[in-house]
């Protein structure tokens, strides 16, 4: 389990600097193809916002993984370890609870808009809208983990 966890880490971790990049390159070739030459792409700017917002779909997968989504601990860490423990379960459980309701709304939200065609590529919205269950699946993956199969500090599967 734990080489697979570290394989998926790492397409993760490569998934998200390669969107970044593809970002970055879009956004710098996009500002000097206006500035400098006046020519302006309407689907570039359609690229550069689902870029922008796949980054943010798959670092959140990643920040779930690090533990580096929003959680005040200021409170948690005034509990016994074993309380401590309790609360942290109970947030991930929370976590896939929202996670489900959702991923349950984004195939109801694909299936009334995802016919629309997007202005610049000129292909059907759902085919980026699937992003948003992609992401769900993918948290509620690493938060059953989590749940089943405890990290250590060092961000390795600690042996049950």
């Amino acid at each position: 389990m734990n080489k697979f966890v570290k394989w998926f880490d790492k397409i993760l971790v490569i998934w998200g600097i390669l969107l970044m990049g593809a970002v970055t390159v879009s956004i710098i070739s996009s500002v000097i193809l206006r500035y400098v030459f006046g020519i302006v792409f309407v689907w570039a700017e359609e690229v550069i916002t689902l870029l922008f917002i796949g980054t943010t779909y798959f670092g959140a997968i990643i920040c779930m993984r690090e533990d580096e989504h929003i959680f005040i601990d200021f409170f948690i860490e005034k509990f016994s370890k074993r309380v401590q423990y309790i609360l942290k379960l109970l947030v991930l459980v929370i976590i896939i609870a929202v996670q489900v309701f959702v991923l349950k709304m984004s195939f109801f939200w694909i299936e009334k808009t995802g016919s629309a065609i997007s202005p610049g590529l000129r292909i059907p919205v759902k085919y980026y809208y699937y992003m948003l269950p992609i992401s769900c699946i993918l948290i509620i993956i690493y938060a059953l983990i989590k749940i089943f199969f405890p990290f250590d500090k060092k961000g390795q599967l600690k042996e049950q």
